[in-house]
């Protein structure tokens, strides 16, 4: 194959295209931080390895010309960071959290999945597959199960705090779901209310509707009309003087009842004398 004469003329004549010049990158360097977390001390960044801690705080002395006394580590320890926990923990405290194992489907299926403890030390969450891929979350609460050797949805009863503090309520425990959800999805009902509100019956005053009456609304056994029948009925009169008041009421009654027919008698005799002749034929 021959040669092209155009790019071997041009390389002949430019030759600054002869070397070519690379940028350089910057190399990484070690350094050293002080860090209060997850242990106060010393923490040294290794290139290509990470961050280790090289010294821990001297917690008996104080500070001096704002250099805290740290005692150095006989070996450097790793730092590892959880996305569960979204922050850094030590190597051997990061492993000890971790653990791989199964849990069974409603089928008795068993499956692989790694589980991370969380701070409280009790509950545990489900923070990879068993493909090893990470689960970002929510997480719901898990815990071992002695019997099976698997991993179980913790439950509220499992919970130490939970279950002393439902030993001293004074409130009478009442029936929970049975329900295997873990306690981030637990369901607590409302107390009952104490009031209690009975019906009644109506003792509204009997009404006409249509030019016709209604039946009452009140039954037998409710309570009586509180409605005055009569103006003497508010006072509290002694039953001697009721009986007199009474007495000369039916007599006033007759009297003016009486009257009234012999008005009635007299004009009607009136009449009968005022009344025109008839014209006879």
């Amino acid at each position: 194959m021959t040669p092209n004469l155009f790019l071997a003329t041009q390389t002949l004549f430019s030759p600054h295209k002869w070397f070519r010049h690379q940028a350089k990158t910057e190399k990484a360097v070690r350094k050293i931080e002080h860090w209060d977390v997850p242990v106060p001390g010393l923490y040294e960044y290794i290139p290509g390895r990470g961050w280790y801690q090289i010294a821990k705080d001297e917690p008996s002395k104080n500070a001096e010309n704002g250099e805290v006394p740290t005692i150095k580590l006989p070996q450097p320890v790793q730092v590892k960071y959880s996305r569960v926990l979204r922050r850094s923990l030590l190597a051997p405290d990061y492993e000890k959290r971790k653990r791989q194992s199964f849990v069974e489907d409603k089928n008795g299926k068993r499956t692989s999945a790694g589980f991370f403890k969380l701070d409280e030390g009790k509950g545990w969450v489900m923070a990879w597959d068993d493909h090893g891929e990470f689960i970002p979350g929510p997480y719901k609460l898990w815990i071992p199960d002695t019997r099976t050797d698997t991993f179980r949805h913790m439950l509220k009863s499992d919970d130490p705090e939970y279950a002393s503090s439902r030993r001293n309520s004074v409130e009478p425990q009442r029936n929970h779901r049975g329900s295997q959800d873990s306690r981030s999805t637990q369901y607590r009902p409302g107390p009952r209310s104490s009031t209690e509100f009975r019906s009644q019956p109506s003792t509204r005053a009997n009404s006409y509707c249509g030019g016709s009456r209604s039946q009452p609304v009140s039954r037998a056994n409710s309570r009586p009309n509180t409605r005055p029948s009569s103006p003497t009925s508010s006072r509290n009169i002694p039953l001697s003087e009721a009986t007199t008041l009474q007495n000369s009421e039916s007599v006033n009654v007759g009297r003016i009842s009486g009257g009234s027919l012999e008005k009635d008698s007299g004009s009607a005799k009136r009449q009968s004398l005022r009344a025109p002749p008839v014209d006879r034929v």
